[in-house]
């Protein structure tokens, strides 16, 4: 029992050291990122192997079978030199992206450039050799050496593969999931060969037209932008195309090739077209160029069309095998000149045509078409500007024959049509109670005759002069900036001459504005002269200048020996008195410096803004609310300043006008208060900016008006307090 016990623990032993081991081999990592400088080998045993950035290879780089390759964002291979991968069909090399989820993209490429080593052949290419080289073998025995990638996959790259300058040997690979599978440009002799290639954005393999004799043989691309689009050397020769929105654009010898499923099947160039199956396709073939030869294929079931011309000359589609031998259907199977008019388009010339489906074993048989002897026309066209007219072949006799002379053109007497409408130029100035105009252009076009209305009648006015224009200014006062808008008026009939766009900014001199109050210092001590002074604190409005501001006046001067000799608290009483009476006084002009300078405050208001709705609407009544409210307050201050020495000795001052007043001064701090308000939603800042400043002028006067206000209310009176206890 111990025994068992024992080998059991040893097995089990075994087992855990094994998964351990095997587990680190499976899950072993190299990073890359160092350029390769010597001859190079990546192993199985060091797989997968980590791409973190752009490695150039200038020696020989071998990759084993098996082996796994995961690229970083944007990194990639730049073969300098040589790649040697050549995988197994039981242990490919993977190429693939770095990610959880890899999307089209997320890697660059395999890049071979024209530093690289290209692959050589027994012959020269040529055109007419290409059969004689063994190309069409399924072997690459003629393969003498260069870089060769055999046996991979290839996915999730921008370009699988770029041939720039170079020559690799492409073979048995699946390239996928990218914007491109094979890229090359100014490749020469490179060999492409029995790939799958599906699922790319662009396309399954692109060469520039700067590529040439690239040999692309036994593929299968499908489920792609287009299969192949190419130069014009190459050669498509066996693959298997379809799926695609278009199968094949380009290339030269386009030969023993499937193509089906795609939008466009071949879109021919320069092309020579044979031996292929054209089929189930939207539209077989778009024949684009005017030296295309398309003989002996199988171009059939289509859906739209087998042939469609997109050329003006005509193409030669002879021996081809239709799916029918009916001429009406194969006629409906064919777009070209004799559609719907379409005289830009060449004629597609069809015949003979096979009888049955091709087997190039070159014992098909196509049909002969006899000769055409005679016709049914179309009607004559109407007579052109050449002095000829046309006509097409409705049918000819014997059914399906071909050529023959068919008349379809004749001379005629050409007549150009009478014009029916017309385009003039502007009517004329006025002259001798007539104006003309000409005319622009016609219709039908080349037409002639016809009743254009040239003249007409008019009441003939005199040139325009200065005199005919009158003008308005706004604001009518010029502004800080020194401009205005100067609007124009016409007065009068008159035309030409003197003329005025209906708006347009002139230049004005900006006046600053005179001071309308004063803020002044304390009165200073009466000098030896009998005068005393003071100066101005600040004025109203801002940036003002001149005025009458009061800077002395007549007092009674006391030496220093009155002073002592008399009570001096008397004195200070009496002082304070004489001073509260100065203040609670305030002349009538005054009085009219701070009426000027509202209503010079309103004014610059009413010149920020312009129009009767809204913001400006709202801000305008404001404005004028204040002057009419200063009208008022100036009548109470004046009826308080009015009352006499004697009066406010026994009874006060004016307790109701005082009042009156003060209710009158806080209607305007609330008008204020609400005007601030409305500012803020004026867009421009400058306007914003420039109301603030006269709002800071409003209230500093409602300011001096209160304290005088509060002055006089403070006035030494006999009998003041009983008055007062009546007056609310």
């Amino acid at each position: 029992m111990k025994n068992k016990f024992t080998n059991l623990s040893i097995t089990i032993t075994f087992l855990v050291l094994g998964v351990f081991i095997f587990s680190n081999k499976a899950y072993a990592e190299t990073e890359v990122s160092n350029n390769i400088t010597e001859d190079t080998t990546w192993a199985l045993a060091n797989s997968p192997y980590i791409v973190t950035g752009k490695i150039h290879v200038y020696k020989k780089l071998i990759i084993e079978p098996g082996v796994i390759i995961k690229f970083n964002k944007d990194a990639n291979l730049n073969i300098e030199r040589e790649l040697n991968a050549i995988g197994t069909e039981d242990q490919r090399i993977i190429f693939t992206s770095n990610v959880d989820n890899p999307s089209i993209g997320n890697w660059d490429a395999i890049r071979f450039t024209n530093s690289a080593i290209d692959a050589s052949f027994a012959e020269n290419p040529s055109v007419g050799n290409w059969d004689e080289i063994g190309f069409t073998n399924s072997t690459n025995e003629n393969y003498l050496g260069g870089s060769i990638i055999k046996y991979a996959q290839i996915e999730y790259a921008v370009y699988a593969i770029v041939m720039d300058g170079s020559s690799p040997y492409i073979e048995n690979n699946i390239i996928r999931y990218a914007k491109e599978g094979i890229h090359s440009v100014l490749s020469r002799n490179a060999v492409i060969k029995s790939n799958t290639i599906y699922n790319i954005s662009d396309c399954g393999i692109f060469a520039a037209e700067v590529s040439n004799f690239i040999k692309i043989a036994d593929n299968e691309i499908m489920d792609s932008g287009c299969g192949y689009r190419g130069g014009p050397y190459d050669l498509i020769i066996n693959n298997v195309i379809k799926n695609n929105r278009i199968g094949i654009n380009g290339g030269w010898w386009i030969k023993q090739n499937i193509v089906k499923n795609n939008d466009v099947g071949i879109a021919g160039g320069k092309n020579i077209v044979s031996h292929n199956t054209i089929s189930q396709n939207k539209i077989g073939l778009h024949a684009i160029e005017t030296s295309l030869g398309i003989h002996e294929n199988n171009i059939f079931n289509n859906t739209d069309y087998n042939i469609e011309s997109g050329t003006f000359t005509d193409i030669d589609a002879t021996k081809n095998y239709f799916g029918t031998t009916n001429i009406s259907s194969i006629e409906n199977k064919i777009y070209d000149y004799y559609d719907n008019g379409n005289i830009s388009l060449g004629k597609v010339n069809y015949k003979p045509f096979a009888t049955a489906e091709l087997k190039f074993d070159g014992i098909d048989t196509f049909s002969q078409p006899s000769a055409c002897t005679s016709w049914t026309f179309s009607d004559w066209s109407t007579c052109q500007s050449n002095s000829t007219k046309t006509r097409s072949v409705a049918s000819s006799l014997p059914s399906g024959c071909s050529g023959g002379s068919p008349v379809l053109t004749q001379s005629c007497t050409y007549t150009p049509p009478t014009c029916t409408s017309w385009v003039y130029s502007n009517w004329g100035i006025c002259a001798n109670n007539q104006k003309t105009r000409t005319i622009t252009s016609s219709q039908p076009a080349n037409c002639t005759g016809g009743n254009p209305v040239l003249n007409q009648s008019c009441v003939y006015a005199s040139l325009c002069t200065e005199n005919n224009w009158t003008s308005t200014l706004t604001p009518t006062n010029c502004p800080k900036n020194g401009h205005q808008n100067k609007k124009w008026t016409k007065v009068g009939q008159c035309q030409g001459g003197v003329s005025h766009s209906a708006e347009e900014t002139t230049n004005c001199n900006y006046q600053v504005p005179a001071c309308a109050s004063f803020v002044y210092s304390s009165w200073g001590a009466c000098n030896a002269s009998g005068v005393q002074s003071r100066s101005v604190s600040s004025s109203l409005p801002s940036n003002c200048a001149g005025g009458n501001p009061v800077l002395s006046q007549s007092c009674k001067y006391i030496s220093v020996s009155e002073q002592n000799s008399q009570n001096k608290p008397i004195q200070k009483e009496n002082n304070e008195q004489g001073v509260n009476q100065e203040k609670s006084t305030i002349s009538p002009q005054v009085i009219e410096q701070r009426k000027t300078g509202v209503a010079n405050a309103a004014e610059e208001i009413l010149q920020v803004v312009d129009g009767d709705t809204g913001i400006g609407q709202q801000i305008k009544l404001i404005a004028k609310t204040q002057t009419q409210t200063q009208e008022k307050l100036d009548t109470s201050l004046r009826k308080v300043q009015g009352r006499n020495g004697f009066t406010k000795f026994f009874v006060g001052p004016n307790y109701n006008e005082i009042n009156n007043a003060k209710k009158l001064l806080e209607q305007n701090r609330e008008q204020i208060k609400q005007l601030d308000q409305i500012k803020n939603q004026l867009p421009d800042q400058s306007d914003q900016e420039k109301i603030t400043e006269e709002i800071q002028l409003l209230e500093q006067n409602n300011q001096e008006i209160e304290n005088s206000l509060n002055i006089s209310q403070k006035s030494f009176s006999l009998l003041g307090w009983v008055f007062r206890l009546f007056v609310k």
